[in-house]
């Protein structure tokens, strides 16, 4: 009944070698088989005898002869720590597909609720923080600090824009002297927010910064100054500040499969066969759809309204938490005026009238879903998709249903006023 400690392992062994013969056969030499094969049965011998001498040593030769028949290679460690890199960033690739996927706030068009990137210029008086302080106020609070200022007499023979890992936004200024200098921003911050933009139209006039804007839109990103370089001088400060990166938050992609969106909740979505974006100058048919995300104010069947700085829904207020907040809290904001109607233009440059008539929102086959930013004077949404951009009578325009991806649960950085979950 109790067997000795050498007999069981022996037994282990025979029946390890055994599979390993199985699994191996295919691909072991005739040879190696065979001398496995015979190691083997001498073990097996040993074990029917007792004989731990000859278990030793037919435990000791099988062994080797398995180790020699597949050799373990050199690399062995590193190869399973790559495979085990690997394997993690399949998973993540599957959350992030399936599950919990990323999302940078571009811009503005949510604040006060969720931030987008903005740059905030510095005097030459101020101070910026010192170069130990930087990198920890790049990982908690997601600031980035730019000073541009040329060593000598140069020319800017360059502007472009550039996407890193498909995440990062970067605003390139190069120079004829062969520097090139990337700012953490992009291209329309650093124009507005830091004046380079100002800059531009003073010294070479209101014509040449709409052409830059023009080429960056058409993501022509090439040559855009080339032939009109913008003069800098020595100790000139032309880009100086900090550059708050956007709020980045996760968007659950599995909710919508099991319940419907509800009014009042941020969400994300695509915005395939949404004419009024995709007729913009800056729509990239190769990219694709682009991913926004707002404020899902009304639901199929519900009847809109807007009545400045308040949203009612089928003849009465709406209720919902995050719209009263706009409507109310955030319309006591010096720059914030509640909800309101925005400013349209027709190719022709007459001003439109935003419709004040109830909008009732399509249901049954083609349901949508209208989608408004909080920051309702600097929002592209609903409210004139539907205008054609600005070529014909202004109109509501909703998300088809197709193009939903999730609610946005939180913000996970940086770690900020808003880092948590999103309300």
């Amino acid at each position: 009944m109790f067997q000795p400690k050498y007999l069981k392992e022996a037994k282990h062994l025979a029946k390890g070698v055994k599979k390993f013969l199985h699994y191996k056969q295919d691909l072991l030499r005739r040879e190696q088989a065979e001398v496995i094969q015979r190691e083997l049965t001498g073990l097996r011998d040993g074990i029917a005898s007792r004989d731990r001498p000859k278990i030793e040593l037919h435990s000791k030769s099988v062994r080797k002869a398995c180790d020699r028949a597949f050799p373990q290679p050199k690399d062995g460690g590193l190869r399973e720590n790559v495979e085990v890199i690997f394997v993690a960033i399949v998973v993540a690739l599957g959350i992030r597909s399936y599950f919990l996927q990323p999302f940078r706030i571009p811009t503005g068009s949510m604040q006060p609720t969720l931030n987008g990137v903005v740059g905030f210029p510095y005097t030459a008086e101020e101070a910026l923080p010192s170069a130990l302080l930087r990198p920890f106020d790049k990982v908690l609070r997601g600031r980035s600090y730019v000073n541009v200022s040329p060593e000598s007499d140069d020319l800017i023979i360059r502007i472009y824009e550039r996407n890193h890992f498909r995440f990062f936004t970067r605003t390139h200024l190069v120079f004829r002297s062969g520097q090139d200098v990337a700012i953490a921003a992009p291209v329309a911050v650093v124009l507005r927010d830091f004046g380079l933009g100002a800059l531009l139209e003073d010294r070479l006039g209101s014509e040449s910064r709409k052409r830059v804007l023009t080429l960056l839109q058409d993501r022509r990103d090439t040559g855009i100054l080339s032939n009109e370089p913008l003069p800098v001088y020595r100790g000139e400060t032309l880009v100086r500040g900090v550059v708050h990166t956007g709020d980045q938050v996760l968007v659950d992609r599995v909710s919508y499969h099991f319940r419907r969106p509800q009014r009042g909740e941020v969400f994300v979505f695509t915005t395939k066969d949404i004419d009024y974006i995709e007729a913009r100058s800056d729509f990239d048919p190769q990219q694709g759809s682009q991913h926004y995300i707002k404020r899902l104010t009304a639901l199929p069947g519900d009847t809109i309204e807007l009545r400045p700085p308040f949203l009612f829904i089928d003849g009465q207020e709406a209720q919902e938490a995050g719209i009263q907040r706009v409507m109310k809290e955030y319309a006591e904001l010096p720059w914030h005026r509640g909800y309101e109607f925005p400013s349209l233009r027709q190719s022709d440059g007459v001003e439109l009238e935003f419709p004040v008539r109830p909008y009732q929102v399509p249901s049954g086959e083609d349901r949508r879903y209208i989608a408004m930013g909080d920051n309702s004077g600097n929002s592209s949404d609903s409210r004139i998709w539907g205008s054609g951009g600005g070529r014909g009578a202004p109109d509501w325009e909703g998300v088809p249903e197709n193009n939903l991806l999730g609610p946005a649960l939180v913000v996970y950085w940086p770690f900020t006023s808003h880092w948590g979950p999103i309300k």
